[in-house]
């Protein structure tokens, strides 16, 4: 038997000792928004913080936490890593003052942004249609209009080595600095108070812009590329550009192979139009950009998206 198959066997008799839910052999299309992967050998799903804190001394670093997998590329035909993915229990809302809350990790951050900003409280308008959940959107530091999570976020709690902490972390671009092998339980986002009229219009504006400029109407797992850093951008066209902006100039915009392509409404989301794609052609497309965009630009594209590798 080989090592991968003998870690499994001892993580699902230590989900078993511990009464935790798992399923097995789950199909990776049902995980993630691009609709696209294999099977994953182990889906574990606990119900409380006492399970993750077992989960996390006993296997710390040995698994992978998935939230709503709208940012998450899943690679392969089979997924032995076993995937964490917190469920209903994971989506409380506790008010800590009139404008600290505590938002547990499961909650999608679109739905925390209409339900706060319907409270007159502002500084979650720019997360309205962001489909990933909060845990996510604070460790990939979700932004969107031109503001992003790192703004609201007062602390974040995590599980770590089977212990509760809780932490003020530091944020960069799409990126949130926790320990490797954490799993995000929880953030106080910490809002203002706003005029109802203002943040509604604020919404109606940044869910418009969205539909005018994204495809969701297809599966995707949103921009594929981080933009470059403005410096990079002025050394080689003397402004300001985003990957989107790139991968038009190389003629990617609209560009298919096989079932998957670069979307003809925005050049930096690759699409799944008929959900017959694979993981080869998304493969394909993100090494054909980077290769294009190095050759015209002298850039190195890099993802936004994270792999799980199968």
């Amino acid at each position: 038997m080989k090592e991968r198959d003998i870690f499994l066997k001892e993580f699902k008799r230590f989900l078993d000792f511990n009464r935790i839910a798992y399923k097995e052999n789950f199909l990776a299309v049902n995980l993630t928004t691009l609709n696209i992967g294999g099977t994953v050998s182990l889906l574990v799903l606990p119900e409380t913080i006492r399970q993750l804190c077992l989960i996390s001394k006993q296997f710390s670093g040995q698994f992978f936490v998935l939230g709503n997998g709208s940012n998450t590329f899943i690679r392969g035909d089979f997924v032995k890593v076993p995937i964490i993915q917190l469920g209903k229990t994971f989506k409380d809302i506790a008010k800590i003052s009139s404008n600290l809350f505590r938002v547990a990790a499961a909650n999608r951050l679109d739905v925390v942004s209409r339900k706060l900003s319907m409270d007159s409280l502002s500084g979650l308008e720019f997360a309205v249609g962001i489909p990933g959940t909060v845990g996510g959107g604070v460790y990939m530091n979700a932004g969107a209009h031109g503001h992003e999570v790192s703004e609201i976020v007062k602390r974040v709690h995590i599980v770590f080595e089977g212990r509760l902490e809780t932490i003020r972390p530091q944020f960069d671009y799409r990126k949130c600095y926790i320990p490797a092998g954490a799993i995000v339980i929880a953030a106080d986002f910490e809002l203002v108070e706003g005029d109802l009229e203002k943040i509604k219009i604020s919404l109606k504006n940044n869910l418009e812009y969205r539909k005018l400029t994204q495809p969701l109407h297809y599966p995707s797992l949103g921009s594929v590329f981080k933009n470059p850093s403005v410096d990079r951008c002025k050394t080689f066209l003397q402004k300001k550009c985003s990957a989107g902006e790139l991968l038009e100039r190389c003629g990617l915009k609209g560009f298919s192979y096989g079932e998957c392509k670069f979307s003809e409404q925005h050049a930096n989301w690759i699409v799944n139009p008929h959900k017959k794609g694979t993981y080869e052609e998304v493969d394909y497309l993100i090494r054909l950009a980077k290769e294009k965009v190095k050759t015209n630009f002298a850039i190195d594209l890099e993802l936004e998206w994270k792999i799980l590798e199968g």
